[in-house]
């Protein structure tokens, strides 16, 4: 923990202490380098030696952060974590593990060699200063040493010009253990933070790094070639707790992530936001190429979408959200519509993926909503809310490389609902009005009374009786079956030559290679015939038998016969 501390202390230094250089610069009255570092207000100037030439110099300068300017330096900046999702309590108990451990022990002499290229006839029309931070204090070189394997990990390039401020800092590769027994290793290498100023205000910060690996053998994290970059596009950030209020574009990646066995690869979502008079504008675009997980993988997935809402709802749902998702009564409807403003309008413009097998899943959406009223039911009557959805060519198709899942495609093919043809099954419905319409055709709005209470409802409600308990755990087991059967498949790449039986666990009778018999109650209730590339569920022998009946009647059990063939290896 000392070490990580120490790193980030270090990290800060660079950060947000030698960034001062150029600071004092802006006031027209410094026009040499030793008068701009005796006017630091982040560290007090020791001495420099440099040699000069026309428009030019090389060098060094020795300086010393006192060790509560430094402790205030991590301190703030861990506090900036919470604009950045991380929970007060998080960062409370960061701050605490700071200071229990001892927090900054002691001033920081440091050294700076650089060279300065004058951009203008003085300092105060601009310059480029680029070099290296060596850490003198001896602990800290010590553990600069052993973390980074040098005294000098931090590289420091500012450029400044009369309009802003740009920099750039770099961090030594890191390659340590982070525990005693050297189980658990940390590698980082390729650290770039930039970020430039103009009037004081934050115009764009970048980060990046190359590889990022920790963890022990058997949790290892994996991170390559990450990124994050965000441009403030009128200057209108006066401090990073206001990020959502201000107009910006962004963009986040990174060529791998592995973690718990699972990796995705080649990810970038940009994200552009605009606020024009309370009113916020929000746009957002994820691709990324591959999702691998414990052999399976998605492909190809796409995710773009917009949104209009204003400021004051927006902020009141953020800072309401846990309380939403613990359904406060306190949070109550009138405070809502007090926030609502001029409502919400969203689209989900795409969200697409593909299996391995390069089958697709395309969705669509749109959402309006004007006004907000009192109860469910009328807000839904004055919901505007529609979409498509389409899968190429079916939902069999789309998870049968997912193993036990496909069942669940077969048994979502079977719904009347879909429009389905040789390459496509696909559904579209929209709300408006209170009208429901499901592929053009209206139908009973399903979503009025979704909110009722039971009491509300009860006078509806039928009370059938329930199904056996063994029959609905004969019908449990048949879902079971049709899984294994899949997964053995996709698996071995075939089915079994020694029958049915050999691939499940649930007890069949096999009649030969290729069949075999599901009993209730010793009938022949249920029969599954074996193909090259495909098997049916079908009624067995003895089907017209009461117990065989029974097990008709349940739902899943019904879906699966009424799919008829199971496709495998599209």
């Amino acid at each position: 923990m000392a070490k990580k501390i120490v790193a980030t202390m270090l990290l800060c230094l660079g950060f947000n202490g030698l960034f001062a250089l150029d600071s004092n610069t802006t006031d027209g009255n410094v026009t040499e380098v030793e008068s701009m570092l005796s006017n630091s207000k982040i560290f007090t100037f020791i001495k420099r030696e440099a040699a000069e030439s026309e428009g030019f110099e090389k060098g060094y300068f020795e300086g010393k952060i006192t060790r509560e300017e430094a402790e205030n330096r991590v301190t703030n900046f861990i506090q900036t974590f919470s604009n950045f999702g991380v929970s007060k309590e998080e960062v409370d108990s960061l701050i605490a593990d700071f200071k229990e451990s001892g927090g900054v022990p002691s001033d920081i002499d440091f050294r700076y060699d650089y060279e300065l290229k004058y951009l203008g006839e003085s300092l105060e029309k601009g310059f480029d200063m680029d070099g290296k931070i060596t850490i003198l204090t001896p602990e800290y070189a010590a553990i600069a040493q052993a973390f980074f394997g040098t005294y000098a990990p931090l590289n420091l390039k500012i450029s400044k010009t009369l309009e802003d401020a740009k920099v750039k800092l770099s961090l030594a590769e890191i390659n340590q253990f982070m525990d005693d027994n050297q189980s658990e290793a940390l590698k980082l290498s390729g650290v770039e933070l930039s970020w430039s100023e103009m009037a004081e205000k934050l115009k764009d910060f970048g980060f990046k790094f190359g590889d990022f690996e920790t963890g022990s053998e058997f949790d290892k994290i994996l991170v390559k070639n990450a990124f994050f970059n965000i441009d403030f596009k009128d200057g209108t950030l006066k401090d990073m707790s206001n990020v959502m209020e201000s107009n910006f574009k962004s963009s986040i990646g990174f060529g791998e992530v592995s973690v718990a066995g699972v990796t995705l690869l080649n990810m970038i979502n940009n994200a552009d936001m605009a606020n024009d008079s309370g009113r916020l504008h929000y746009i957002t675009e994820l691709k990324l190429d591959e999702i691998l997980a414990f052999g399976m993988g998605v492909k190809n997935l796409k995710y773009q979408d917009e949104l209009f809402v204003d400021e004051e709802f927006y902020s009141f749902l953020t800072s309401k959200a846990s309380a939403l998702a613990m359904e406060d009564e306190n949070v109550t409807i009138e405070e809502f519509k007090s926030k609502f403003g001029n409502g919400i309008k969203y689209t989900l413009k795409e969200l697409s993926l593909e299996n391995s097998a390069g089958n697709k899943l395309s969705l669509d959406l749109a959402l309006d909503m004007a006004k907000l009223y009192d109860t469910p039911d009328e807000n839904i009557q004055n919901l505007n809310l529609s979409g498509n959805f389409a899968i190429y060519p079916n939902f069999l198709a789309l998870l049968t490389p997912y193993g036990e899942y496909a069942m669940f495609g077969a048994m979502i093919d079977a719904y009347e609902g879909f429009k389905k043809d040789d390459s496509k099954t696909s559904l579209s419905f929209e709300n408006k009005n209170g009208e429901f319409f499901l592929n053009g055709e209206k139908m009973e709005n399903p979503l009025l009374g979704m909110f009722d209470s039971e009491e509300e409802g009860s006078d509806d409600y039928t009370d059938e009786p329930e199904s056996d308990e063994d029959i609905a755990q004969l019908a449990a087991n048949l879902n079971i079956l049709t899984s294994e059967i899949v997964m053995y498949y996709n698996v071995s790449g075939g089915f079994s030559d020694q029958g049915v039986s050999a691939m499940t666990k649930i007890l069949v009778v096999d009649s030969s290679k290729t069949s075999a018999d599901f009993l209730v109650e010793g009938k022949k209730c249920i029969e599954i015939n074996l193909f090259e590339k495909s098997f049916t569920i079908t009624k067995g022998a003895e089907s017209s038998d009461e117990a065989c009946e029974e097990l008709y009647s349940i739902p899943s059990v019904e879906t699966l016969l009424g799919t008829g063939e199971f496709r495998l290896g599209v």
